[in-house]
């Protein structure tokens, strides 16, 4: 029914942790499919050995296709939802640093709406994150699907997702709540910190691909910082 599509990029620690806790909490039937859009050749590697040998998730690769990471992001996340869009009731799109910590169904957060996840803004205009988002793919017109950039008006990955919240009206849109967390044990840059969202359902490794060069310092000890806070919740 459920189809849980993760798209990763140069990081390979991540991922076994995110598909085992996927399996954990989330109580629909589902598929996970890991759309990996890295360009190093020894992660790319390690990424489908670990699907190979312990994961068995569906598996797409794609090429990365330029040096700009929200374009880059946009292309993968587009053309695995061309491959899978007709397969699947419900979708579900996950970046690779984001977590379930507690147990989630993706029917019953949608409930009566067409499209739940984190909410990005600029100025007057709404869209929703890339990285968080899933949709009642049954009833959206699924030509709406588009997670393209907006240049003209300076928006992200998701961008053009704004056109559902046009379309279908804020009453069936939602944008689940976040908050920022300090992590106290790094604080060696800007990077200081995490998300939780919807209510710690969800936790978030922000920038654990290092896509910002700010969070390029000492990049291993703040995620395995991260990993210990993550194991801490989890112990809870």
């Amino acid at each position: 029914d459920t189809a849980i599509i993760i798209i990763t990029y140069n990081n390979s620690q991540l991922i076994k942790k995110q598909v085992e806790l996927i399996r954990r909490f989330c109580k629909d039937p589902h598929d996970i499919i890991i759309v990996d859009n890295s360009t190093d050749g020894d992660t790319i590697a390690a990424i489908k050995y670990y699907n190979d040998a312990e994961l068995h998730c569906k598996y797409l690769k794609t090429d990365a296709t330029s040096k700009n990471g929200s374009e880059s992001h946009s292309f993968s996340a587009n053309l695995s939802y061309l491959k899978y869009k007709n397969d699947y009731g419900f979708i579900f799109y996950l970046d690779h640093d984001c977590f379930p910590i507690a147990e989630f169904s993706v029917k019953s957060l949608l409930k009566d709406k067409i499209m739940v996840g984190m909410g990005q803004r600029k100025g007057e205009i709404e869209y929703f994150w890339a990285g968080c988002v899933m949709w009642d793919n049954e009833h959206i017109d699924r030509n709406l699907i588009n997670f393209a950039t907006n240049n003209e008006h300076g928006l992200d990955t998701g961008g053009e997702l704004r056109v559902v919240i046009q379309k279908y009206g804020k009453d069936k849109c939602l944008f689940l709540n976040e908050k920022h967390v300090q992590n106290p044990n790094y604080t060696k840059s800007m990077y200081n910190f995490y998300s939780e969202i919807d209510n710690g359902r969800f936790m978030h490794f922000i920038n654990s691909s290092c896509w910002n060069s700010d969070g390029a310092e000492s990049h291993d000890e703040r995620i395995n910082s991260l990993l210990n806070i993550l194991d801490e919740k989890l112990k809870r």
